[in-house]
């Protein structure tokens, strides 16, 4: 089996996947139109992964020729498409490679029902404009490619139900995610009971922009303090933390370099994901491998991996209610919170990048051989 896969810039969250694919087929190269990016270089953003495959630039001059001529050499392979159409020049060379009737098919994470500014604090007229046209957006790619991709990886259950919605069919649609490497499982955090008297401490990890939900979070903390209850939250990452300040329960840690979290997870009891939107939220995974349970938004697609490993809480997104009542469900019952502790320990293994790699081989043989699709090893579409 080939692979050629196509990105508009290459991060840790594909990389690593990518890389453990490579033993498992007869070829894999990777092709990105950019190498950094300003926003994510800005957000402290890093890429620590080793080269996947072989790793090429695309030409900024001549792209469409030299994609072309790729198409053709590569005709028998499977064409993988990230971010599909976050670039309209990879997006032009994946309609070509359809029309060219290749072996097609896209990693993707579903499309942002939030207007939040997406990397930025604020959200613009223009955010808020697209939010309302992607519906519409997307129906016209599905218009012209649902039926003729073999295959999509989708990045959480939203992006399994937007793209059957879109029409591919069911038995085309792999439930995936972002995978990185963990330090062991659950290396960084001891087994067993945390001690009621020491409270509840959080930690929150990511930019400290509006569409992270970082309000969401401190409102529910400040809401339990004054009930009397012993629970914390530290705050990690790039931003402006004046807003989220003010009292005892509240603390800013600064920033963590990307994708090297694990040991300062491990100290806390509970990762706080609290986003208005996140595709997927790979910080989540760092904190199962870290063996610390989390408690996501339904709008964070690593939420989906949590609720079906049963090593965290979901809660309503922007609801500071409900994120309190499942952080005082854990200040109650040490017991509960010590079950998810054991299964994100458990779920560790799960998250490694030679498992999405093993999974994702299998998927494309199963195409080619006209076999159902296995069974996602993290969560049910």
């Amino acid at each position: 089996m080939r692979i050629v896969a196509w990105h508009p810039l290459l991060t840790d969250h594909q990389a690593y996947t990518w890389g453990a694919a490579v033993p498992l087929v007869d070829h894999l190269r990777v092709n990105v139109w950019r190498r950094s990016d300003a926003v994510r270089d800005a957000q402290g953003w890093q890429r620590r992964s080793p080269q996947a495959g072989e790793e090429h630039a695309v030409p900024r001059a001549d792209w469409w020729r030299w994609s072309r001529a790729l198409l053709r050499r590569e005709r028998k392979a499977w064409h993988l498409f990230g971010s599909p159409f976050e670039d309209r020049r990879q997006l032009a060379v994946m309609l070509l490679a359809v029309a060219m009737g290749c072996k097609v098919g896209i990693v993707s994470e579903p499309y942002s029902t939030s207007s939040a500014g997406y990397f930025s604090e604020r959200a613009t007229i223009a955010d808020t404009v697209r939010q309302r046209l992607r519906p519409l957006v997307y129906r016209g790619y599905g218009a012209l490619i649902a039926q003729r991709l073999g295959i999509v990886f989708a990045i959480s259950r939203l992006a399994c139900r937007q793209y059957a919605a879109l029409g591919v069919p069911a038995g085309r649609i792999a439930p995936f995610g972002y995978f990185v490497p963990g330090p062991g499982q659950g290396a960084s955090r001891p087994d067993g009971l945390r001690q009621p008297q020491a409270g509840l401490r959080a930690i929150f990890v990511g930019s400290l922009i509006a569409r992270k939900g970082i309000d969401t979070a401190v409102a529910a903390v400040r809401r339990l303090r004054a009930q009397g209850s012993d629970v914390t939250l530290d705050l990690y990452g790039p931003g402006d933390a004046a807003p989220w300040l003010g009292d005892a329960g509240v603390t800013y840690r600064g920033t963590i370099p990307f994708g090297d979290v694990a040991a300062t997870i491990g100290g806390y009891d509970a990762l706080i994901l609290p986003s208005r939107f996140d595709g997927w939220g790979v910080i989540g995974n760092e904190a199962i491998q870290a063996g610390v349970p989390v408690i996501a938004s339904d709008a964070a697609g690593v939420g989906d991996l949590v609720e079906a490993q049963r090593c965290g809480q979901r809660f309503e997104t922007g609801d500071a209610a409900d994120l309190a009542r499942c952080l005082q469900r854990w200040v109650d019952d040490p017991l509960a919170l010590a079950a998810a502790a054991a299964a994100a320990r458990e779920a560790a293994g799960l998250v490694e990048p030679v498992v999405a790699a093993d999974f994702a081989v299998r998927c494309l043989r199963a195409r080619d051989a006209g076999a159902p699709l296995p069974a996602s090893p993290w969560y049910h579409g």
